[in-house]
């Protein structure tokens, strides 16, 4: 188990799922063990401190439901893979499935909050997906997007002498950032950034030492950021040139 991973002791979460999932016990268990036995444990903090136990969230491209499933009442997980979404189901998520780069069919200001994990790298447009999140969020409402980022080069030259993988260069992935990079596309979509984690220690005073290095070598970057109900692109940025989907949005709401 890696340092940055919690077991967690919820034998109702294994129960549920051994008892309702909906495919065959061996698949059921891979998936359990893959997915839902361990939770990073910087995820943990974030449902902590952001009491995300207790609101409504929408998970964007929530896969078998992993950490939808620690979200409030309410909460809503969004994907396109059917495989996934008859999981999450059958466990008794509430899931919609859509094609977020087509549309994310919400109501404006119906969430608390949006959680939004290793999906804005494989997107086409990131931009759009986050303006469309800003706008289901309530004014108030909290952002909370990780994805891998480009580590510095001496790290990126000592992963691949061990012959590890470097996680932004995956195949399917085609927008890669850095953490300061991910910070600047996130404000730019009318966020205020709040904090960013790379790894979480439960040891106190072992997160002060390592933060600062964890957040420029880590592998990934989480953000946690705030609505600007008030947002507008800036007036240089000229309207003529603005796609369809953009009317509408951050042009005076």
């Amino acid at each position: 188990m890696r340092a940055e991973e919690t077991r967690l002791n919820l034998p109702e979460v294994e129960e549920r799922i051994f008892e309702q999932a909906c495919f065959d016990r061996a698949e059921n268990e891979r998936i359990y063990r893959k997915f839902f036995a361990t939770v990073p444990h910087s995820f943990l903090k974030i449902v902590k401190k952001y009491r995300l136990a207790e609101k409504r969230v929408v998970d964007v491209g929530c896969g078998y439901g992993h950490y939808l499933i620690h979200f409030g009442p309410g909460s809503l997980g969004l994907d396109a893979n059917e495989k996934s979404m008859r999981f999450a189901r059958s466990i008794g998520l509430e899931i919609l499935g859509c094609n977020v780069e087509e549309s994310v069919p919400l109501p404006p200001g119906s969430f608390d909050a949006v959680w939004c994990a290793n999906l804005l790298e494989h997107m086409v447009a990131p931009h759009l997906l986050l303006s469309r999140l800003h706008r289901v969020l309530k004014d108030d409402g909290l952002l909370i997007a990780k994805v891998p980022v480009i580590p510095p080069w001496p790290v990126r030259s000592a992963v691949r002498l061990l012959g590890k993988p470097l996680g932004f260069e995956a195949s399917e992935h085609i927008n890669a950032f850095t953490p300061a990079t991910f910070a600047f596309t996130v404000q730019r979509a009318g966020f205020q950034v709040m904090e960013s984690v790379s790894l979480a220690f439960a040891n106190p005073l072992l997160q002060v030492i390592a933060a600062p290095l964890s957040r420029s070598l880590g592998g990934s970057i989480t953000l946690v950021a705030r609505k600007d109900p008030n947002f507008v692109y800036p007036e240089k940025r000229l309207e003529a040139f603005d796609p369809e989907w953009m009317r509408g949005s951050h042009r005076g709401g």
